[in-house]
């Protein structure tokens, strides 16, 4: 609808030009108005039809001597004069051209900056997953489609056992490199539609859409067994790493911000139980209620 009312707009514009050029006989009203038209068309339609219609427009003003001489009698309208109003007018609607590209060009350079803020404000420099506050649209997201489909999702969250100790005996650049080589194998061990982020620290979040809790528990023992037999090469160093993981299946009944925070005491048991394991299942069976948030 809104190009066929742009369309239309553009035919008006290109008659009404073509009329004013044929009909009207009072010179300064002549000039006001064909020279109104170029700064209004570029801005109004853009730089590729604005052009075709001046284009139109300078056809008309170069033919409207032959077509209707009544239009531009001598005593009005000289050819040297007549000369100058089409040097004039194809002057601006050059200048209004490059304008108008000057603006859409700056336009699409603010709204690519403004996505590329909007991304780095989503992202982890170091691992190049999504931050937390990235997380939160995808588990929005994810329980609105949960919510229409009445399927299941379920998260895990992750934490690298003993990590302070890597970069008090290694150094911090070995750490961040422990960190980005598991991002890495994060991402190549989930599914297309799964969802990584960098919850924090050396913690890590996973959104696994229709899944349950079984399917999910699969998948990070899949992950700690990977991880626990490839220690992870720094300058040709091996770094021995393991993971404690806690799993929880998300129901609608419950906000995702209370699954999580059960996927987190799930981990804090699986921390307490000797790291380097997964924990799964009801809460409220594996640990004390009065601990249970």
């Amino acid at each position: 609808m809104l190009k066929v009312a742009s369309d239309f707009a553009l035919a008006l514009t290109v008659t009404l030009g073509v009329l004013l050029i044929w009909r009207l006989n009072d010179q300064i009203a002549y000039i006001l108005w064909l020279f109104a038209l170029p700064p209004a068309a570029f801005f109004t339609f853009g730089t590729k039809r604005a052009a075709v219609a001046l284009g139109l427009l300078l056809i008309a003003l170069l033919l409207s001597p032959f077509v209707s001489p009544a239009a531009m009698p001598p005593e009005t309208f000289s050819l040297s004069y007549f000369v100058r109003v089409i040097a004039a007018f194809f002057t601006l609607s050059l200048f209004s051209a490059l304008g108008e590209y000057s603006r859409a060009h700056t336009q699409r350079t603010l709204v690519a900056l403004t996505r590329e803020m909007e991304q780095c404000a989503c992202t982890d420099p170091l691992t190049g997953l999504l931050n937390r506050r990235g997380i939160y649209d995808r588990l929005n997201e994810e329980r609105a489609r949960a919510t229409r489909s009445g399927s299941t999702f379920s998260v895990i969250l992750c934490d690298v056992d003993h990590f302070k100790n890597v970069n008090d005996c290694f150094g911090h650049q070995c750490g961040d490199h422990v960190l980005h080589q598991l991002a890495e194998h994060f991402r190549r061990s989930v599914r297309g539609q799964d969802v990584v982020c960098r919850w924090g620290g050396e913690e890590f979040l996973f959104i696994l859409p229709e899944t349950d809790e079984q399917g999910a528990l699969n998948l990070a023992e899949k992950l700690r067994s990977t991880v626990e037999q490839t220690p992870v090469n720094y300058h040709g160093m091996p770094i021995d790493i393991t993971l404690s993981l806690g799993v929880q299946e998300c129901t609608l009944t419950e906000s995702t911000e209370f699954h999580i925070r059960v996927a987190d005491q799930k981990l804090y048991i699986a921390k307490e139980h000797g790291r380097n394991k997964v924990v799964s299942g009801n809460i409220e069976e594996l640990m004390p209620q009065e601990l249970i948030a």
